[in-house]
This record gives structure tokens, sequence and C-alpha cells, in this order.
């Protein structure tokens, strides 16, 4: 937690602190003779702290300790205080003493000795409190890592609980437009009646613990902030609240009910005057949503989705061509196929599917889209066979054209990155960019290949690898890590000098179809 206060240790023999916070944090490094000492304490749900995790604070033990500023009880959890001033006294879940031993010996009945709630001055005194009756809920270190985890990856992230009903809604949202997004769940998978949890391409990541309300508090936690969908008040979205103020994290809450004829231009500017990159989308599980409910509620985050993924302006080019027949090519792709018909038939623009590959417009003249391998489109644009195309700003970029790129959708965005063993020397590496590789590691060994990449440092034909990764759910899975972030990419248009206004009418109407904006007029 960022927020926190300084306490002057002037009044407290250095050894004493020093033997408190090994209780907890068994750092290596002794701590400095300073009358001020800083701890930055990251806090987790209830404060739990791993050995791992703390052994890592003793770099940050410099002037004062920062220690959490709120001073609230959130749940009934016992309260120790350490006070020189007074006797022993223990009543009403709170135990005082003057004794740091017997302090100590109080404090390894309640919780693990890996384990802290909080830790803050009280006018020259400790106060800690422990997690009393919760003290089975023990955070594995792995969920202490995936505070970073679901940032190493490019744009807006989703994150969500994978309970039926809200939770994965978002995540099926989010897979439409292929954006970034994590299915955190409790040990055991557990949602509503046993059933399977639908991840959609998202990345599953199960804890090992397992309540409900510590992985609630945990996403509230991994997120830059929330987004709540709830029709009224329940244990989950009281739970969310809690979390969110303790946290700190800002909260926009939708009532599904409710029209929001400004939405997009809220959680917009919401976004912007938070600087929110990851977000926790919860509320209500399925069995308090009815059918029009959760039809509603997946209309709202898929405009707000694929709203907040979009970045730049559209900028119309100076002079436009006059061209009889206009082709816009874009990646042979399953996905994004269904996403374009989900435009195509809002904005009107009735394409009749002529076969797998071209689709005609039945309203504009002679506009075609036309569907090819990703790696064909760069040089079909630029031979002047397209007007304009959607790709992979990688694609376009390994192709060493030069286009005018009219704006980034957002959509598919990832990362390019050197993905490896954690710790590998990199001697050798294998990747399908080849310009990416060659530019970064020009004296490595380097195989070209096609396809996906990871096998070939699983097999040890290399010791790395340059590819994608969006929420390193294949990586994963063969236990690889980043070990160099290169660049990032999305699908973004691109036009060459042959582009018409009819084209350039076309792509704009999708700039504003994917900012939900009510201005679809041409140009």
């Amino acid at each position: 937690m960022k927020v926190a206060m300084a306490l002057s240790v002037a009044d407290i023999e250095i050894d004493r602190l020093e033997y408190l916070l090994s209780c907890f944090v068994n750092v290596g490094a002794s701590i400095p003779q300073a009358n001020n000492i800083e701890i930055m304490l990251d806090l987790l749900l209830y404060g739990v702290l791993s050995y791992n995790q703390i052994s890592t604070l003793h770099k940050y033990f410099i002037k004062t300790i920062l220690l959490p500023s709120r001073q609230e009880i959130i749940c009934n959890y016992d309260i120790l205080y350490l006070d020189s001033s007074c006797n022993n006294v223990a009543e009403n879940n709170t135990f005082k003493t003057s004794n740091i031993d017997e302090f100590i010996d109080e404090i390894k009945k309640r919780i693990p000795i890996n384990t802290i709630l909080k830790i803050w001055d009280n006018t020259n005194n400790f106060c800690l409190i422990c997690a009393g009756n919760m003290r089975d809920r023990i955070v594995d270190n792995d969920d202490l890592l995936l505070y970073n985890t679901v940032r190493q990856t490019f744009g807006i992230v989703i994150i969500s609980g994978g309970q039926t009903g809200v939770d994965q809604i978002s995540l099926e949202q989010a897979s439409r437009i292929s954006i970034p997004a994590f299915a955190i769940v409790p040990n055991g998978k557990r949602v509503e009646g046993n059933n399977e949890i639908d991840c959609f391409s998202a990345r599953l990541i199960e804890l090992n613990n397992y309540s409900y309300k510590y992985r609630t508090w945990l996403n509230v936690y991994l997120s830059d902030g929330v987004i709540l969908c709830s029709l009224f008040e329940s244990e989950g979205t009281q739970s969310t609240l809690q979390a969110a103020k303790y946290f700190n994290r800002p909260v926009f809450i939708i009532d599904p009910t409710k029209e929001y004829p400004e939405i997009i231009k809220q959680i917009k500017g919401w976004i912007a005057l938070y600087g929110i990159k990851v977000v926790d989308v919860a509320g209500h599980r399925q069995s308090y949503l009815g059918s029009e409910i959760r039809e509603r509620i997946s209309d709202i985050l898929f405009r707000v989705f694929k709203s907040i993924t979009s970045s730049g302006k559209l900028e119309a080019p100076k002079s436009f061509n006059e061209n009889n027949e206009r082709l816009i090519g874009f990646p042979e792709n399953a996905q994004l196929k269904k996403l374009l018909f989900t435009f195509i038939n809002e904005c009107s623009l009735n394409m009749k599917v002529l076969n797998s590959h071209i689709w005609l417009s039945t309203t504009e003249s002679n506009v075609k889209f036309v569907f090819l391998r990703s790696s064909d489109l760069p040089q079909m644009l630029h031979d002047g066979h397209f007007d304009a195309i959607l790709c992979g700003d990688d694609i376009v970029y390994e192709s060493k054209h030069l286009f005018k790129k009219l704006f980034s959708t957002g959509f598919f965005s990832s990362i390019i990155c050197t993905i490896s063993y954690p710790g590998q020397e990199i001697r050798s590496i294998a990747s399908q960019y080849h310009r990416y590789a060659q530019e970064k590691y020009p004296d490595k060994k380097l195989m070209y290949i096609n396809g996906c990449a990871e096998p070939y440092v699983s097999l040890k034909f290399v010791d790395a690898i340059v590819d994608t990764w969006q929420t390193g759910k294949t990586a994963s899975k063969h236990d690889l890590a980043i070990s160099k972030i290169i660049d990032s990419t999305c699908f973004s248009f691109y036009i060459n000098e042959s582009c018409d206004l009819t084209t350039f009418n076309i792509i704009k109407r999708f700039y504003d179809w994917q900012n939900d904006s009510e201005d679809c007029r041409l140009i």
C-alpha cells in the first residue's frame, strides 16, 4: 500500500525493533543503526506476507518506517498492543503488554509466523492486528507474484474471479476482442453449482486458497480499479467494496437496470484519471441474474472493453484517390470475423459473404473485405492491391514497409519479448520474428521458424525464443518466463497512397463504432 506515514523510533530500542520484525520479515541484512528506518510493506489480503516476499524489503530500509495510515478494523480480528506504559490486559479480543516476548508469543498463538495483517504506530506504541480466526487462510508465495504477472502485457488487462454471472461475462467479452484477461479462481476452481469455469481465451490461475473472500480481496489488490456490476447489496459486492476501500482502489459501479448514455466517456475518463491498466470486473453470480439482465451486462461490458482499448485519434489523409474497386485486407482469423460481423450488423453495412475469403458490401460501391494470412497483408498493401489493411503492428514492422497508420484498435494486444527459462544464459534464439531477433541479438545464434515456438526451448534446441506474450498462458505450461520486453503490438489500420474516400469512411465507421461514438457521419 502506497499511502503511508512515518513512525519515529527514537524511543524504541533498535535491537527490540529488529527482533520484532525478524519474527515476520526474516531479513537477511541487519537494520541500520539510525533514528528512522524505512520499510515498504506491500500488503495483500489481510496483509499476508511470505518470507520470500518480505526478504526483499531490506533494500527499503532507509529513513523512516512507512506504515499503512488506515487505522480501521475490517473484520473481527484480535488486536495486540506493545505498550511500555501498560500492564498485561486481555479483554474483548484485545491483548496489551509491555513485554516483547509475551507480545511475540501471543502473535504466534494467533497466526502463522509468516503472516501479518497490519502494523502501525499508536502514539509511539506498536499495534498489530492479527488474522486471528482467519489463520487458516495462508497465502502461497505464487499469489504474491501475480501483481507483476497480470501487468506483463500490453494495454488494458481484465481480471475476474471466474464465478458464474458477471465474472464469466467479462471474460467472454474480453475474448471477443482478444484483450489480455485472467480468471483468478479459488482452489478447486470453486464456482456456483459446481459448474465448470468457462475462461474463454483468458488465462486460468488457480489459487492455493479455497476461500471466495480471499479471492475477492486478492483480485481487488491486483487491480488498479474495479468495475462493479451490482443490482443490490450482497455479501460478494460488500466484500469487494470493503477491499477497494482498504486497498485504496477506485470503483466504478454499474447498475445494469439503468441507462448510461455517456458510460463510455465516463469510464474512459475514470481510467485516465486514475491511470488504470488492470481492471477487476466483479458483480453478482448467475443465480442473481435473469437472462435479460445478463444480456444487458454483456452489451455494456462489450461496449466498454472495445472502447477503452482504442488509442489515438483518426486523422484523414490530405487527399484521396478515386478507385473503381476498394479492397480492405484483414487477417484470416475466426475471432476477428465474428467481431467484424458485429460491426457490420450494428453499422448496417450489409456485407454479403461471397466465400470464406471475400465479403462484398451491398450498400457501399465495390467495397470488399478480403481475408488472407497476416504475413501477406503488408506486401499486398505495398504493391497496391489493397487500399487499407487491419494488421498487427509486429507484422508490419517485420515487413520493413512504411505505411500511414490511421489508428490502433488495441484488439489482439500483446508484447514482443524474449522468453526463456528463468536465469537461463542466452546463446541461441528461435523466432518467427526475424527482424526483431536479428536487431536485438545480432551476436547470437538465430534459428528462423514458423508456428509455435515454446517447444524449441523445452526440447533444448535453443536457449530462448522471441515471440508474442499476451497472458503467458502457453509459456507457463512450459515453465517459461519473460527475460526481456522488446516491443508491444496490436491490430491497427494502415493505408497506402491509393486509399480513396469510400475506403477511409469504412474505417471511420469502425473507429466511431469502437469508441461508441454517436457521430458516425461520413466525411
